[in-house]
């Protein structure tokens, strides 16, 4: 067995990871989601009090 640098390492677990949808991975793209969804609420209600401000 060869030795494997922490980078081919990294790059294979990298590939392993990508090819399971594990609950987690499901669960960090969600909540990525959510943060988008919710970032741009605050943004556009940020905009509509700065609009009535005006």
């Amino acid at each position: 067995m060869k030795r494997m640098y922490p980078r081919e390492c990294y790059k294979s677990w990298f590939h392993y990871l990508l090819k399971i949808p594990s609950p987690i991975k499901i669960m960090a793209y969600e909540y990525n989601q959510i943060k988008k969804v919710e970032m741009d609420i605050l943004k556009s209600l940020y905009d509509l009090n700065r609009q009535s401000r005006d």
